[in-house]
């Protein structure tokens, strides 16, 4: 997306997707700087204010990301991603009904968003409510078998609930996705050992 941005100064969607690209690969400031100047050239564009928000989370700039996250749901309020990620910062900031609400409000637009659920479950978690975290976790494996996230944590569920046989087949099922996963590295091995146990 760089020569795209030099090709083409002005085309937002080059600094957008640059600006989510450099924040991926942790170089936020200049994740940043792309995402500033594709709100520069198109201000209505809720894109690069949701993208420019989880920036600055990455960065610890809270209170401006989730001033981002908001404009952008000001602009989309049908999106799921800004939803869904300003109710992971808020969870992060301990305000975990409003994140919880904040998720839910993701699913409803988009009940297929396995990351809302992964999400949700989550946060769930956070307040003890194993059995619905499960759920979320479960609903996530089905809507995206690839991903590792939801299978780990469904195994660190059920193994803080005991049930270490069921968590057992999740440790291996996602230790094999994890493979395929570029976001799926868990200690897998020291999991599987203790459930093994």
């Amino acid at each position: 997306f760089r020569r795209a941005v030099e090709l083409h100064p002005m085309y937002v969607e080059a600094h957008n997707h640059l600006g989510r690209c450099l924040t991926r690969q942790g170089e936020i400031e200049a994740a940043i700087g792309a995402l500033r100047m594709a709100i520069e050239l198109k201000p209505t564009y809720a894109g690069p204010h949701e993208n420019l928000g989880v920036a600055l989370a990455r960065k610890g700039q809270v209170e401006e990301a989730m001033e981002e996250l908001h404009i952008a749901i000001d602009l989309d309020p049908r999106s799921t991603q800004a939803h869904t990620d300003l109710g992971v910062i808020l969870v992060r900031q301990g305000q975990v009904k409003a994140g919880i609400e904040e998720h839910q409000r993701a699913i409803e637009l988009n009940p297929d968003h396995a990351q809302a659920h992964i999400n949700l479950g989550n946060a769930f978690r956070i307040r003890n409510e194993f059995d619905s975290a499960s759920s979320e976790y479960r609903t996530a494996i089905q809507l995206n078998p690839r991903l590792a996230a939801p299978h780990w944590n469904l195994a660190q569920t059920l193994m803080d609930r005991g049930n270490f046989a069921e968590a057992l087949v999740y440790l291996q099922h996602g230790q094999e996705v994890s493979l395929r996963d570029r976001y799926g590295r868990y200690p897998w091995a020291d999991r599987l050992r203790e459930c093994q146990r």
